[in-house]
């Protein structure tokens, strides 16, 4: 289901297409700091701005470039070209399951070891247990085994707005856990159980108009989205009439050209 833009979503899109293009390269050289300043200024995601004074807007924008300056100043010293950026997967479980994902980065060391790398734009920064128990790190791990056929030395949250990457070796991640957790919920969903469980975060769902468990609070959510289907199906509807008076107008002419020439 769509979501609606947001100054977060935007700034968090917008830094981690920059950063793909600063490792997405041929040559093995560093990018300098101010072409990864210019990758932000290529990349700027302008949606989720769109209700903010131009001050405001400017004021996310510098606290991006910022950003980015401290990362190259953390990163250079030591840059080089990932195995991968941005490497879509597709994860079987067993027969019941496909997880379907990207991960951020995917380093390679001297040894030949991989390195998964998830970049996060939020400011809180997890610790080590955290990043350990990450279900999403462990689907990443088994992932880059799906894709390059080994599982990572290592997996990491760059926590990119505070400047620190939090690193845990592989052997700290449940794997059979996760890949538990995700059958299970493959279960569910199956057997129709969508139980609603409230937490502090439903204040920021997009849809919570529709959660069973936030009845009553009206549709408001889904204004955006449904305007956008009615807009797109009139659009689809527009085309196919102009489809079938284009398709009309051919037989025509070659009906007309047939009879032209068995006259002749």
């Amino acid at each position: 289901m769509p979501t609606q833009p947001s100054p977060a979503l935007s700034f968090g899109s917008s830094i981690h297409a920059a950063l793909e293009a600063f490792y997405d390269r041929k040559l093995p050289g560093c990018p300098s700091e101010d072409e990864l300043v210019g990758f932000l200024y290529d990349a700027w995601d302008t949606t989720g701005y769109a209700g903010l004074p131009r001050d405001e807007q400017l004021a996310y924008y510098r606290h991006g470039q910022q950003v980015l300056r401290r990362f190259h100043r953390r990163m250079a010293p030591g840059y080089r070209l990932p195995a991968a950026t941005e490497a879509w997967f597709e994860l079987p479980m067993g027969f019941d399951a496909v997880v379907v994902g990207s991960i951020d980065r995917v380093d390679v060391d001297d040894e030949g070891r991989l390195h998964v790398v998830d970049y996060k734009t939020n400011r809180r920064v997890k610790d080590r247990a955290r990043v350990a128990g990450s279900l999403q790190l462990a689907i990443y791990a088994l992932a880059c085994r799906h894709l390059f056929g080994a599982l990572p030395a290592t997996v990491s949250l760059d926590f990119v707005v505070a400047g620190v990457e939090v690193r845990v070796p592989i052997e700290d991640l449940d794997l059979d856990a996760a890949r538990d957790a995700v059958l299970d919920t493959a279960a569910r969903v199956r057997a129709g159980e969508d139980t609603p469980v409230p937490n502090a975060l439903c204040g920021w769902c997009d849809h919570r108009a529709i959660c069973p468990a936030w009845q009553g609070e009206g549709p408001q959510v889904l204004g955006p989205a449904s305007e956008e289907l009615r807009s797109l199906r009139r659009s689809v509807e527009r085309d196919v009439r102009r489809l079938r008076e284009l398709e009309a107008g051919v037989v025509r002419i070659l009906a007309e050209l047939d009879d032209g020439a068995a006259s002749g």
